[in-house]
């Protein structure tokens, strides 16, 4: 999942984006510069193993708001808009 924030954040770093497929849930937060010598890609990975579709994704933006998608497919790259 990969985030497009309004100005000034236009990565959403600090939002958590969750989602729930196969009756779990996972979180991640999106963060910046806590790697070595380097930049966190700002993107949330969700591991789904053989799992094809995700039930739901919901955005909480650090601004606030919510964003809710969902039934989508999985293996894929989604853009979320604020």
């Amino acid at each position: 999942v990969r985030l497009r924030g309004r100005a000034p954040n236009t990565e959403g770093v600090g939002a958590r984006v969750w989602i729930t497929a196969a009756g779990r849930t996972q979180m991640r937060e999106i963060q910046a510069g806590s790697n070595f010598v380097s930049q966190n890609p700002a993107l949330a990975h969700f591991g789904l193993g053989e799992i094809q579709s995700v039930d739901e994704v919901r955005v909480e933006w650090p601004a606030g708001g919510a964003t809710i998608l969902g039934p989508l497919p999985a293996n894929r790259e989604l853009v979320v808009r604020e």
